[in-house]
């Protein structure tokens, strides 16, 4: 019985040296080597509208950028610009009517004449310019190709008046009437009566 345990006992210690020369001696410390994948520096992209920069996603997919403006060329925003306001032709200001004092001092000076008769007329005729203005001078300086007078004052602003008898009588009545504060309408059919038999010539209806 002895000798069996004891060649039992044997094999137990042979198998265990076996054992021990199989298993290799555990790796001392070994250094893991971690792989870091290389950074990208991001480029920023400068904005072409704004001016500010402008970091660009980190992506591989095609990004389409709008055309450049040509140089020189202005890049205007929608509605940055008022829309264009239209005057409607009623506020349009009236042309201004000459005052009286504009009409009078276009009437030839006075003093240039030595005829008192004369120099008294042009003299009164300055304070009736416009009645002058509005009336037709039946001297037909109007209709003659060389005047084409406008009215009886056209006939006052040079040596015209002064060498007709129409003319002055004219601006005699109308001064006449000034005085007797009777309007201009009142001058004109006198004068219609006095070179016309009181027919107003045509297209000066009073």
């Amino acid at each position: 019985m002895d000798s069996l345990r004891t060649t039992a006992i044997l094999a137990c210690l042979l198998f265990a040296a076996a054992c021990n020369q199989r298993i290799e001696p555990a790796a001392t410390s070994t250094t893991a080597e971690i792989q870091v994948a290389p950074v990208v520096a991001e480029t920023p992209a400068v904005s072409a509208t704004t001016g500010s920069s402008v970091i660009a996603p980190a992506s591989t997919e095609t990004v389409e950028r709008p055309p450049a403006a040509p140089p020189g060329s202005a890049i205007v925003r929608e509605n940055a610009l008022p829309a264009a306001r239209k005057v409607p032709a009623s506020s349009k200001p009236a042309s201004k009517e000459p005052s009286l004092s504009e009409l009078a001092a276009t009437i030839m000076d006075p003093a240039s004449f030595s005829n008192p008769d004369v120099r008294d007329t042009y003299e009164k005729a300055k304070l009736v310019a416009d009645r002058l203005d509005g009336m037709y001078c039946y001297c037909k300086c109007k209709e003659n190709p060389g005047l084409k007078h406008k009215s009886l004052l056209t006939c006052f602003q040079d040596e015209h008046a002064a060498e007709c008898g129409i003319c002055l009588n004219e601006s005699k009545q109308a001064f006449l009437d000034f005085k007797d504060d009777m309007p201009v309408e009142v001058t004109k059919k006198a004068v219609d009566l006095m070179y016309n038999q009181g027919n107003p010539p045509a297209g000066h209806v009073h």
